[in-house]
This record gives structure tokens, sequence and C-alpha cells, in this order.
């Protein structure tokens, strides 16, 4: 089993069912496609020249959308009722600790041009 990000949706449709949602993580993501794509984009940019300032090679990437695990798991209800067998209760939902950070992806949009993103139904859909 892999121990990636993919672990952060299988416990959601690897359990009994009706269980408390897990813990929310931070609800920010990135398609696998829009990661490889702002590598290949990356790789098209002037080389940066030795010792220069590390920050000048990062890049923030992920989708401007969120996602708690509440609204993911009414949308695997809604889309793949064959898991509701399988999926947390998203009644009595934890609460956020406190407002969402907001990402800054100035940079990725102006250097690398990358301004679409895949959106989470579609992510989820394909991970799952």
């Amino acid at each position: 089993m892999t121990l990636g990000s993919n672990i952060l949706l299988y416990q959601l449709i690897a359990g009994k069912p009706g269980r408390p949602l897990p813990i929310q993580t931070p609800p920010f993501y990135a398609h696998v496609r829009d990661a490889a794509r702002a590598h290949i984009l990356a790789l098209k940019l002037p080389r940066i020249p030795e010792g220069a300032d590390s920050k000048a090679k990062r890049f923030l990437v992920v989708a401007p959308e969120v996602t708690l695990w509440a609204e993911t798991v009414r949308g695997l209800r809604e889309r793949h009722p064959e898991l509701a067998a399988r999926l947390p209760s998203e009644d009595n939902a934890p609460a956020l600790p406190g407002p969402l950070c907001k990402n800054d992806t100035t940079r990725t949009e102006s250097v690398l041009g990358l301004t679409e993103y895949v959106g989470w139904q579609q992510t989820v859909d394909e991970t799952v």
C-alpha cells in the first residue's frame, strides 16, 4: 500500500459504514496531471545560475478550490453509489480549527503560466 497522498482518500472508502469522518487534513490539492504539467513548464524555463536563490526554483502548484472531507464523502455518495456502504457519515463533521490560509500562486501563474487546474470532483473520482 502506498503511503502517499492517495492514502488520504483511501481512508474515506475503506472502513465501516457510518464511522466518523477522519480528521480534516489541509484541504488543498493538485491533480497529478497538473503537477506533471508544472514540471514540464518549469523544464522549458531558462536555466537558473548556479548559486542562485533556491526560491527561484520553487513553485506552489495547488488548485484554487478546497475540498473538505464532508463534501468529498457527499460527492462520492452521489457519483459512486456502489461505495455508499464503505463511506463514513458526514454528520457531525468536525469544524475547522480556524480560517483557511490563502495559497499565493501568483509566481506559478506569472512564470509558468499555469492558471487552470483539474477540479476536485474529477481529481477525487479519478483517484478512487
